[in-house]
């Protein structure tokens, strides 16, 4: 084969496999609500495509459009993979138009199968909502949140301590008298630093200077034990102590 036959055909099979890499980058834009196996709290996803660029943000749904950042590669495979901020990783691939399916890697933690299914900025925007907190699913027995006067006594220069629902880590917050905030994973030996308040809603808010993220909880009485709970995303309640 001549030599500028030869280098004509591996222009060619180049701009044939650049074309397919950027059909299948077209197939993971979009937003998406993401199921991690074995985990309750609910992810979303989205992707949007700027020129040959994907760009990401990947987090918890309670954060709504204001998920956290993630960089997006998309090998010559098809398989998208994200690293958020924290470091975990994701793992994806086009399953149909509507359905994403791969594996879930938290930073110092076990991997998980996850899916990924297609929504819309409003489906999710929704979920952050004012009000959805006190959203519940059907036959679901109505949930009563502490007033924010509540909130305030139990937070104000006490030590918070629970196990999250998703991974079962133990957590402390240390809510310092004038806002100063400082957590601690003691299953993991992960630290962090920040400020917290207390809103109109009675939502304690936490805003974190490193890795952790930023979030509102709220609280719940069962009995004698108290509830966390995501203030945005209705879910399963963690076991509050209060020191």
């Amino acid at each position: 084969m001549k030599p500028m036959i030869r280098a004509g055909l591996a222009v060619f099979l180049l701009l044939g496999a650049l074309s397919s890499a950027w059909a299948q980058a077209s197939r993971f834009v979009g937003t998406w609500l993401v199921e991690i196996h074995h985990s309750k709290r609910p992810r979303a996803m989205i992707v949007t495509q700027q020129g040959e660029t994907l760009r990401a943000r990947f987090g918890s749904q309670e954060s709504g459009t204001r998920i956290g950042l993630a960089t997006a590669v998309l090998d010559d495979g098809g398989t998208l993979t994200l690293t958020t901020n924290s470091e975990s990783v994701a793992v994806l691939k086009v399953v149909d138009d509507n359905t994403l399916q791969g594996t879930f890697t938290p930073r110092a933690g076990k991997q998980s199968n996850l899916t990924a299914i297609r929504s819309t900025p409003e489906a999710l925007a929704a979920l952050a909502a004012p009000g959805a907190a006190n959203a519940v699913a059907p036959n679901a027995a109505p949930r009563s949140f502490l007033p924010k006067a509540e909130i305030e006594a139990l937070a104000l220069g006490k030590k918070w301590s629970f196990r999250r629902t998703d991974s079962g880590d133990h957590v402390r917050w240390d809510l310092r008298e004038g806002g100063a905030l400082f957590g601690n994973n003691n299953s993991t030996n992960q630290k962090d630093a920040g400020t917290w308040t207390v809103n109109d809603q009675g939502h304690l808010c936490l805003k974190w200077r490193g890795g952790s993220t930023d979030r509102c909880v709220a609280l719940m009485r069962e009995g004698d034990q108290l509830k966390l709970v995501d203030a945005v995303v209705p879910g399963p309640g963690a076991d509050l102590t209060v020191e």
